[in-house]
Order: structure tokens, then C-alpha cells, then sequence
């Protein structure tokens, strides 16, 4: 947190004339509580469905991608259509479209639903 502020200083991230910087160093690190939660809840779903070690990690990408459309989605038929394009594409990278429909309802109370 302390080292985003000092880039924000002297002007590696965003414009030197930002000179409030407290709104920028509280969304980074909203977005970063956010992605430590999405992280934690994710990684223990994935334990209680006793999902291999070896692909945990794919998963938890997939969460923190669905997590972005979560979070800038411009309105729920939007939110909905884009995450069930992202199973779609996670499906065929090889993860299971069961586990990623109970990431989302269970991570992001989001019921994507069958098309």
C-alpha cells in the first residue's frame, strides 16, 4: 500500500497533478481486499470439493476473472452473459463447468444458469 502511494508521488502511476491521493490508494486497496477474499473463498470451496491440488490454481484464476466482470459488469444481463462466456472458455481449457457454476453462485451469489 505504502509503496503504490510513493509510484502515486512521484507520478509512475497516474498524473503528477493527482494530488489527493488517498482515493487512489483506497480503491487499490479495496481491490486488493477484494482479491484476497475472492482468493480465501475460492480456495476453500475447492478444498471442500476435494478438487486436485494440480488445477487449484486454474481455478482460482477463473474466480478472480469472474470477479473482475463481477464488479464492472453494466448490469446484470450483462454481468451474466459475459460469465457464462467465461465458463464456456474455462470449460474448454479443461476445467470443470460444475465446480466453476459453484464457484459463482457460491463465491459471487451468482446464478448463471443453463443456455
Amino acid at each position: 500500500m505504502e509503496n503504490y502511494a510513493a509510484r502515486l508521488k512521484v507520478g509512475q502511476c497516474g498524473a503528477e497533478r493527482n494530488v489527493g491521493l488517498k482515493g487512489p490508494a483506497e480503491r487499490f486497496s479495496a481491490a486488493m481486499e477484494r482479491v484476497r477474499r475472492t482468493r480465501a473463498e475460492t480456495k476453500a470451496l475447492l478444498e471442500d470439493l476435494e478438487v486436485p491440488s494440480i488445477v487449484r490454481f486454474h481455478y482460482c484464476t477463473f474466480a478472480l476473472r469472474l470477479g473482475k466482470i463481477v464488479n464492472h459488469a453494466w448490469g446484470e444481463h450483462a454481468c451474466r452473459e459475459e460469465a457464462r462466456l467465461l465458463v464456456m472458455t474455462w470449460q474448454a481449457r479443461g476445467l470443470d463447468r460444475d465446480v466453476m457454476l459453484r464457484i459463482a453462485r457460491e463465491v459471487f451469489e451468482l446464478e448463471i444458469g443453463e443456455k
